[in-house]
């Protein structure tokens, strides 16, 4: 029997997802309201799963969804993952779809297109259900004719930056921004191959450069 993984902190809406699944499909359902408390449990080999919905914005306690999803390919490479969430931020698909996220659905979507995307990820193919797709070409899209669009920072990879800037590890930086230091590290690795650099140093030049960073570091601890 399969193992799912069902993340969400609204309550109402786990309990929706779980039945939806449970109603057609025999797999051992675990639900969890924060990606911590997962990552925990993976980390220690407390428990393996073939699939994980998630929320993109877990806003109970500040974890957002995304900073899942590296660590979770760090301890596993065979968990597919469906992300299931209401933001239509073209930007923030786009870049999903570029990480090669198995699964994404709409909130707006109809029950049946759950089952759709849990038949496509057991058949080895990826799913995006028509209003995901439709962010993902717009996406393209605009990187086709604004090519800059692909060096710009999201907002967690500009805190990052000036974190780091102020001579935080990355330990220190995790438990600033509420995430592991394994989502601090692919955070900088993400801005130094934006920036087109190899180093720490490198990514703080073109950052000043760039007027994402001031002249001198914050003093405020």
């Amino acid at each position: 029997m399969k193992n799912i993984a069902i993340i969400e902190d609204e309550t109402l809406i786990r309990d929706c997802i779980s039945n939806m699944i449970s109603e057609k499909y025999e797999y051992n359902i675990t639900e969890y309201n924060t990606t911590i408390a997962l990552l925990k449990e993976i980390e220690a080999g407390d428990k393996q799963f073939d699939y994980i919905t998630l929320d993109l914005d877990l806003s109970n306690n500040n974890d957002f969804g995304t900073n899942l999803i590296a660590p979770l390919r760090d301890l596993t490479n065979k968990t597919k993952i469906i992300i299931i969430t209401g933001i239509t931020e073209t930007r923030l698909i786009g870049e999903l779809d570029n990480m090669g996220i198995e699964g994404m659905v709409s909130k707006l979507s109809p029950k049946e297109t759950i089952y759709n995307a849990i038949e496509s990820l057991e058949n080895g193919i990826q799913f995006r259900c028509e209003e995901i797709n439709k962010l993902v070409k717009e996406y393209k899209y605009q990187r086709f004719y604004n090519p800059d669009i692909k060096s710009k920072l999201t907002q967690r990879e500009i805190e990052v930056l000036e974190l780091v800037y102020n001579d935080k590890t990355n330990r220190e930086v995790g438990e600033q921004l509420g995430i592991t230091h394994r989502t601090v590290e692919v955070h900088k690795k993400n801005i130094r191959n934006k920036f087109e650099v190899k180093t720490n140093l490198g990514m703080i030049k073109v950052g000043l450069k760039r007027g994402y960073l001031t002249s001198y570091p914050s003093t405020k601890e």
